[in-house]
């Protein structure tokens, strides 16, 4: 029964990205008594519908994108936020990644400080599945842009 449930609340469907508690991945099939998830390591799950008791879809309406800028202690925090900002709202304008911006991206200029140094976040919503080529040209402007600035990297990471 709880396969008709999922159907019918439309829960998730193929193609969906979900995290199943068991089991994270992409929806291959559901049927009344089963869903097969994909994970990205390649490994095929059956989940028997009856055992889920949670669902997290990945795939519905909008994602976060959230990425950790951690710079050096000693740099200068208001011109490392405004190339950061920089580089990132050159990228959320580039003609392939611009069609999936829901919320325009935003610098947090000082998230917390480690040992590591000071970590700036920037976050944005996107459209789900453009999520990973963001997030990668996202790392690869900001970084490039914080070298050609002088302003010390210690770390990109998401958060």
């Amino acid at each position: 029964i709880a396969g008709f449930f999922i159907i019918l609340e439309d829960q998730y469907g193929v193609g969906d990205t979900v995290d199943l508690g068991a089991a994270i991945g992409s929806v291959e099939t559901v049927t009344l008594r089963a869903t097969t998830v994909r994970s990205v390591d390649g490994t095929q799950w059956t989940v028997p519908n009856g055992t889920i008791v949670r669902v997290g879809n990945r795939s519905r309406a909008w994602v976060r994108v959230a990425l950790d800028v951690t710079v050096g202690l000693d740099a200068d925090l208001l011109r490392a936020q405004q190339v950061v900002q920089t580089a990132v709202n050159d990228v959320c304008a580039d003609p392939m990644h611009a069609p999936s911006i829901i919320v325009a991206p935003s610098v947090v200029p000082v998230e917390r400080v480690t040992t590591d140094g000071v970590v700036l976040r920037v976050t944005l919503r996107t459209k789900p599945g453009s999520k990973a080529g963001l997030v990668a040209a996202l790392r690869v402007a900001v970084r490039a842009e914080l070298d050609a600035a002088g302003v010390p990297v210690m770390v990109l990471a998401d958060a």
